[in-house]
């Protein structure tokens, strides 16, 4: 099972992604944040195999997040999800090490391949 942590500070994005997840029976949402802040705590209390992170989260964003897992020897595999265009920030991002980068508008068809292809190149 593909323990998965959803980190969006819309509520019903959560819900859509979450809902998304649950037709895959590999793959089991164990927790949701809705700031960056909430993500940092969640991950040092319980061990994750994917985290799904929007770029605009209160608190601290998604990539201030994912820097600070890094910098605490954090190797879970991190997908990001934003509304901003591929071509501004998917470059970017994967340089950073980020697994990857999906548009809200490809979640639901993306999403479940994203998560698997993360776990297997861990």
């Amino acid at each position: 099972m593909i323990e998965v942590l959803i980190a969006d500070d819309n509520l019903l994005q959560r819900k859509l992604l979450t809902m998304a997840l649950s037709e895959d029976e590999n793959i089991l949402v164990t927790a949701e944040a809705e700031n960056g802040e909430e993500v940092l705590r969640l991950v040092n209390e319980k061990s994750f195999d994917v985290i799904i992170l929007d770029i605009e989260l209160s608190k601290k964003s998604g990539i201030e997040v994912f820097k600070e897992l890094k910098m605490q020897g954090k190797n879970i595999p991190v997908i990001i999800v934003s509304n901003y265009p591929k071509e501004e920030f998917e470059n970017a991002v994967l340089a950073m090490g980020v697994s990857c980068y999906i548009e809200k508008s490809e979640v639901p068809d993306k999403i479940i391949e994203a998560i698997e292809n993360s776990v297997r190149n861990a």
